[in-house]
């Protein structure tokens, strides 16, 4: 059986009536009825009651009707299924990200699935080391992360600029002045920070920015993610140097401050397997870079 049979019998069905049914299909009635005749051979069941003046379905005929059709509405969904994923208009997309989802990062992804309602969004907490090998093994689709990026086998492009702010202990003694902190007032504080190999150019860049203000960070406690960071920091275990990406997380239990003197930024980064990557991932890429050129487009 083919799937042409099945159409012929649909129609003829639907309009109990072979020459309607004929017309419909852009053929002549005797192949139809022909048609017909093959598939009840083949399947061993009279499906078409027929008089000189009308068709009826048997039994057998009514349901193979109803199977016929949600056969054809199954296929149906399924091919335009298929070309949606081929277009990158639907599918499941795997977004990695580091730290926590900012509210630029929540903003390109409400854009893009407003558009595409039928893109399912998988997301993945990881660091961004860890983001460049799942990019580059295909086991993630689209990566939100910061340098270093492995440009060999990466498309990426710029999102945003996060500057630091001091992330302090509503109890702590400098928690109550609203100007921008020098570093050098946290001489001797217990620092919470992120292990290196987590997020290296994220720990370096605090490092460095600490040793030119004159002071090298007491790291008390190692904790991963941010999250975790700012719970510690909450709890009057240490202070830390956030982004404020991270300092959008509003607690009574915590005060951020500005740092006097600094222009030093985290940068946050798209990026994707531009060797091999999917119609879906590419589409993303480019409504997230026309979403940052234009974000009330």
């Amino acid at each position: 059986m083919e799937l042409r049979h099945l159409r012929y019998f649909i129609a003829v069905a639907e309009h109990l009536h072979f020459g309607r049914a004929a017309k419909e299909l852009n053929m002549s009635q005797p192949p139809l009825s022909q048609q017909i005749a093959q598939l009840e051979e083949e399947i061993g069941a009279q499906l078409f009651y027929r008089t000189n003046r009308s068709v009826r379905l048997t039994p057998a005929g009514e349901h193979l009707f109803r199977e016929a059709k949600a056969i054809m509405g199954n296929l149906e969904r399924a091919t335009n299924q298929a070309r949606k994923i081929y277009n990158g208009e639907a599918g499941k997309l795997a977004v990695g990200y580091t730290g926590m989802l900012s509210s630029g990062i929540i903003r390109i992804l409400r854009s893009f699935k407003d558009r595409h309602p039928d893109v399912e969004l998988i997301l993945h907490r990881m660091s961004s080391a860890m983001q460049n090998e799942a990019l580059a093994e295909r086991r993630i689709d689209i990566g939100f992360l910061c340098p270093p990026i492995d440009g060999d086998a990466l498309g990426f492009f710029h999102l945003y600029d996060y500057p630091f702010v001091v992330a302090l202990p509503s109890s702590h003694p400098l928690a109550g002045d609203p100007s921008p902190i020098r570093l050098s007032e946290l001489k001797g504080e217990p620092f919470i920070l992120p292990p290196r190999g987590e997020e290296s150019g994220y720990f370096d860049q605090i490092i460095a920015l600490c040793n030119r203000a004159g002071i090298s960070p007491d790291i008390r406690q190692e904790a991963e993610g941010v999250t975790t960071i700012l719970s510690l920091v909450a709890a009057d275990i240490g202070i830390s140097i956030v982004s404020t990406a991270a300092a959008e997380t509003q607690r009574d239990e915590i005060v951020y401050r500005e740092i006097e003197s600094a222009d030093d930024a985290i940068s946050l980064y798209l990026a994707w397997n531009r060797q091999d990557a999917s119609p879906l991932a590419e589409r993303f890429a480019q409504a997230a870079k026309a979403f940052i050129q234009d974000p009330d487009k």
